[in-house]
């Protein structure tokens, strides 16, 4: 579990000026690169990660509708605490999202053990991978838009 500390003020920026003290203010999009990008930012709670499941499903099934691939890329460098309930709503989330490939970016060692628990509980490992360089991610997950193998 990772936790923030308690001492600092609920709604101010941490040390290095990011959002991961603040209230979750998390981001979905779909850019022009065809990327369904998620931003998880600040505290969460389960209830706002199940709010943002539902908004990039509603965008990946309008992707699927229209014959794209749903390529997601997470990006998690301002991700503040968290605890169990909601680990349980990204267990949910990742057992049930369809998609053809998921990259998560900026994860530190504590969320990559996080990251394993999740992929094995929902076994998506064929598609799921987690990458220190954005750039790199954005490649690999094009490889399937494209409809190449690794």
């Amino acid at each position: 579990m990772i936790m923030s500390d308690e001492r600092k003020q609920p709604d101010q920026p941490g040390k290095d000026g990011s959002d991961k003290d603040r209230p979750g203010r998390n981001e979905v999009r779909l850019e022009r690169d065809g990327i369904l990008r998620i931003y998880y930012r600040g505290r969460q709670t389960a209830e706002g990660i199940k709010a943002l499941g539902e908004e990039s499903d509603a965008i990946a099934e309008a992707l699927q509708e229209r014959g794209e691939p749903v390529i997601i890329l997470v990006d998690v460098a301002d991700l503040g605490a968290f605890g169990q309930p909601e680990i349980a709503a990204w267990r949910r989330l990742m057992a049930t999202r369809s998609f053809e490939r998921m990259a998560i970016v900026h994860l530190n060692p504590a969320l990559q053990v996080v990251l394993h628990f999740l992929v094995k509980m929902s076994n998506r490992k064929d598609k799921v991978e987690a990458f220190d360089d954005e750039v790199k991610a954005i490649d690999w997950l094009q490889e399937a838009a494209t409809g190449q193998q690794d």
